[in-house]
């Protein structure tokens, strides 16, 4: 295959390039980058009944994104259990925007932020629901939550992450 000049100059500057597009995270990413890996998930619903997920974070797009995959064993409810999701760093509102699909549906749009504790919350734009990361040794910890109609946070959904790679 012969390179023309455009493509041999963009492999000469893709060399150049600093780390964060071969994969690293963009500076504002780093508070969230324990979330990074491959993750064997075990997720219990309120009623006790509980599934395995395979979840994988990976930065993508240079740095500037984190792209989430999450394929589980579905609930009993559904008939297949599976997420995908963008995160960027918004420097206009200084955190974090978000778009999830969840199992087909159409797509939830979130804000992000990392709370004084190392907790990384997403919430709705409404803020009736959320998900909270609990960073662990080698582990983390999240919590789906809504808000329910009396005003009271209530966690639907406990998930511990096990590394895998």
């Amino acid at each position: 295959m012969r390179l023309t000049p455009t493509l041999a100059l963009l492999a000469v500057l893709s060399l150049a390039m600093p780390m964060a597009v071969r994969g690293e995270p963009h500076q504002a990413m780093q508070p969230i980058a324990f979330l990074i890996g491959h993750w064997q998930t075990t997720s219990t619903f309120n009623d006790g009944e509980q599934r395995k997920g395979d979840l994988r974070y990976e930065w993508v797009l240079g740095g500037e994104y984190m792209k989430v995959t999450f394929q589980g064993q579905p609930p009993a409810d559904r008939p297949y259990w599976e997420a995908h999701a963008m995160t960027r760093y918004d420097s206009e509102t200084n955190g974090y925007a978000s778009t999830a699909y969840f199992n087909g549906g159409p797509g939830v749009e979130y804000r992000g932020e990392v709370l004084s504790n190392g907790i990384f919350r997403l919430s709705t734009l409404d803020g009736s629901a959320g998900i909270d990361y609990h960073p662990r040794e080698q582990a983390v910890y999240q919590e789906n939550w809504r808000i329910a109609d009396d005003g009271a946070r209530q966690v639907t959904l406990r998930t511990h992450y096990e590394a895998l790679d």
